[in-house]
């Protein structure tokens, strides 16, 4: 009887670390949230093509770490399924608090900068920060 007693609190305690570990997830994924709103728009704000375009950011932290805290409370209730409707709402949450101002027409701009750069990198540097120019 001793041996089940064991066998059912190794079982239990299983369980609950199941459990568990997922929730003290929570807490640093508040806080990365929090660092990363701040690195994003510490980065585009002010960013800018020499005297061409300039960008700003209005990203809010505290919105950005609430958008986070329901998409992982969302993740863990669905068990995942919820995850890539998560990384959309984080996206555009970001996307939609750049600005680009831009001296002249944008057309004009966009061919200054094709002209400019005939190597691709341009390009390559776009498709890392998940823009996508098109002409």
């Amino acid at each position: 009887a001793r041996n089940m007693d064991r066998s059912n609190m190794a079982v239990l305690l299983a369980i609950a670390l199941l459990f568990l570990i997922p929730l003290l997830l929570i807490p640093a994924s508040i806080t990365m949230a929090a660092w990363e709103a701040m690195v994003f728009r510490t980065v585009w704000s002010n960013a800018g093509l020499s005297n061409m375009a300039r960008t700003t950011c209005s990203l809010s932290t505290h919105a950005f770490v609430w958008l986070r805290a329901k998409n992982v409370l969302l993740i863990l209730v669905t068990l995942g399924l919820y995850r890539p409707f998560a990384a959309v709402n984080e996206y555009r949450m970001k996307v939609d608090s750049v600005r680009i101002f831009t001296r002249g027409d944008i057309d004009v701009l966009a061919t200054v900068l094709e002209r400019s750069n005939k190597n691709g990198l341009g390009d390559a540097a776009a498709d890392l920060a998940g823009f996508d120019l098109a002409a």
